[in-house]
């Protein structure tokens, strides 16, 4: 292989000695490839170019490295095979005779005291599902909503709030504000839906949709449904619920205005009856055709005065300016997380402690600075403070987390 170009030789036996750089840029080319053909309408060419990086030396190279880097790299499925175990597929590509294993199903606690069901892939799975993705990116792009701001390149949570409150401002006519909640949206979308409008492999998508899944040893198949967890499902989600955007713009031009992160979607509208009568029903038969559903518990219509609570941000007019703060809920999640940290293990050195405070505090404080109203950030700024201080005999500790706020308070610009 030469690292160079990524084509084939002998000449490299170790992952480390992979230019991967030289990889993105080459997958890159391709993705723009696979986007103008779709562009363009050649859908057999687009066929071909999907083929060609699912197969290509670089793409797989990429796919590996993805997996590496993502947060739950360690994570093994059923077959208890980690990262090192799979590092073959690099070299392997012989599509044609892959057959995912089943997922493996955990719960995890939801705020609302329910669970939320994951379903978690073998690590070669997930870098196959990666490969794959690579190949689907470029047309999802292509045709995505542009009020969908969730699991996208170069956007964020953050870029759907500051939406919101640019809909707020700009439009003093929004007075109300529709929830919509989607009921157990990953694990409902039709499958045959799936299968017609999602424009990649048709074998290796429908293999991933068939896998089933294995809960306390006992294997269990998908009928409809992608799986929370997988690589491919949050962007299979967003193509599922894209065209949603069109159709309220094309029915009620400058009465509504939309934002949705995945499947979270808040819309504004003029007048409460519209939203009501109108609006939700059509919401309602844009989801049935995907086999889903609204949560008629969770979705809530809201005067934006009293404001509405999205992303772990509370958003909300006073004296027609627009706030966003944290949520109450976000509050006491990062108040309980630190006292965990100060009160879990008492073998920890300072230095250990302070880098798992430093790591919370300032990830927690950055996805609110310079968005959220400064005074908010200042009373949880005390709140901390005080528990820290009530927490802990070691002023090292103390001392370090007001030095970390002084640092922090130089970001408070808005």
């Amino acid at each position: 292989m030469n690292e160079k170009s990524c084509a084939a030789s002998d000449g490299i036996h170790r992952w480390k000695d992979i230019d991967i750089e030289t990889a993105k840029k080459n997958v890159k080319k391709l993705q723009r490839r696979i986007a103008e053909a779709y562009a363009h309408r050649c859908f057999d060419k687009f066929a071909y170019l999907q083929n060609v990086l699912v197969h290509s030396l670089c793409a797989r190279v990429l796919a590996v490295d993805v997996v590496s880097r993502s947060r739950g790299c360690n994570t093994v499925g059923v077959d208890g095979k980690t990262l090192d175990d799979v590092l073959y597929l690099i070299f392997d590509n012989n599509l044609r005779r892959y057959k995912p294993q089943p997922l493996k199903r955990i719960y995890i606690p939801k705020g609302d005291g329910k669970v939320r069901p994951i379903s978690i892939p073998t690590v070669e799975d997930r870098v196959m599902q990666t490969l794959y993705k690579f190949a689907l990116e470029p047309i999802a792009e292509l045709t995505a909503d542009d009020c969908s701001f969730g699991f996208r390149p170069k956007r964020s949570s953050r870029d759907a709030l500051v939406r919101c409150g640019e809909i707020l401002s700009h439009n003093p006519k929004m007075k109300w504000v529709l929830k919509a909640d989607i009921k157990s949206c990953f694990d409902c979308i039709s499958h045959q839906w799936i299968m017609d409008n999602i424009p990649i492999n048709k074998s290796a998508l429908r293999k991933f949709l068939k896998c089933g899944y294995i809960e306390k040893q006992n294997y269990y198949e998908m009928e409809r449904g992608v799986p929370q967890g997988g690589c491919l499902s949050a962007i299979i989600c967003n193509m599922t619920l894209d065209g949603l955007e069109d159709i309220l713009y094309e029915n009620f031009p400058n009465e509504v205005d939309v934002v949705r992160y995945a499947d979270d979607i808040v819309i504004f509208g003029t007048d409460k009856t519209l939203l009501v009568r109108t609006v939700v029903p059509l919401i309602e038969s844009f989801l049935r055709v995907r086999g889903l559903e609204l949560s008629e518990e969770k979705t809530k219509l809201t005067y934006v005065d009293y404001g509405f609570s999205f992303l772990g941000w509370r958003v909300y007019k006073s004296d027609e300016r627009v706030c966003l703060i944290p949520t109450d809920k976000n509050i006491t999640s990062l108040l309980e997380k630190i006292g965990k940290i100060l009160k879990g293990d008492f073998t920890l050195s300072y230095k250990i402690t302070c880098k798992k405070l430093d790591a919370l505090i300032r990830g927690w404080f950055n996805y609110y600075i310079n968005i959220a109203v400064k005074q908010s950030l200042y009373g949880v700024e005390y709140e901390v403070c005080r528990l820290v201080h009530d927490l802990t005999a070691d002023k090292r500790v103390v001392d370090f987390v007001q030095n970390l706020f002084k640092d922090l308070d130089k970001k408070y610009t808005n």
